[in-house]
């Protein structure tokens, strides 16, 4: 698991497009924590978790862009 700044997300069949921010207020909340998931095997998905301030999250998976946090050494 890499935390994660962002993620971008679009749905073309249904038309959605979601956006996340870490601390970036949105419709569901603020979220607080982005976990990019990388694929472990053939077959399996990379995806998000997004943790928001409530307490709930949501898994994204597939998306469209991601930018990771830049650290500093």
């Amino acid at each position: 698991m890499i935390l994660i700044k962002s993620v971008f997300v679009e749905y073309p069949l249904d038309m959605t497009v979601h956006e996340f921010t870490l601390g970036k207020k949105c419709g569901r909340g603020t979220p607080v924590e982005l976990l990019y998931h990388q694929p472990s095997g053939e077959g399996d998905a990379h995806y998000v978790d997004v943790k928001f301030d409530d307490g709930e999250k949501i898994r994204i998976f597939k998306p469209n862009e991601i930018e990771f946090l830049k650290v500093e050494v």
